[in-house]
């Protein structure tokens, strides 16, 4: 008898242990396996997402017209490219370029990511070679914003004090 109350108690135990601590494990498992499918689903869906994206980026760089956004606006400031551009473009007009130093490396339009940056540089030449110059700056794929042009007579040219706005990322 004593055998049997044991192996009751024993009986009882176990099926109390099943209900109270099992039972809620299972449970808390179950929830978990809920909680692992559907962050696979948000996986699968944002892997999509992001194919989209890839695909779209590919096509994009393949247009003509995505390269001249990124000579007009290229992601690095570039110093010395723009300083290149500046003295060659003053040299072609027939101008004299000197003393090019760059400022203020600001953001840009609100929003865009972009950064401004301004340019300060003097010219010497004639009228027309000015008017050359700033065409070409114009016509340039590089997105030029003339801020400031102060021109003053000297002997026979003309001098030039002028702020350009560039914009990069």
């Amino acid at each position: 008898m004593e055998k049997e109350i044991r192996l009751f108690i024993l009986f009882v135990s176990l099926a109390f242990l099943a209900f109270f601590l099992i039972l809620p494990l299972s449970q808390k498992v179950q929830n978990i396996k809920i909680e692992v499918q559907a962050l696979k689903e948000e996986a699968e869906s944002l892997d999509q997402h992001l194919q989209k994206m890839k695909a779209t980026y590919e096509e994009i760089t393949k247009n003509e017209t995505f390269s001249l956004i990124k000579t007009a606006i290229p992601e690095k400031p570039d110093f010395s490219d723009l300083a290149s551009f500046i003295y060659q473009k003053a040299t072609q007009q027939g101008l004299l370029s000197s003393g090019v130093s760059f400022s203020g490396q600001s953001s840009g339009p609100t929003g865009s990511g972009a950064k401004r940056l301004q340019i300060s540089f003097s010219l010497t030449g004639n009228y027309q070679s000015f008017k050359n110059f700033l065409k070409e700056l114009e016509l340039s794929q590089r997105h030029f914003k003339v801020k400031k042009l102060n021109l003053s007579p000297k002997k026979e040219n003309l001098e030039a004090q002028m702020t350009v706005e560039v914009l990069h990322y």
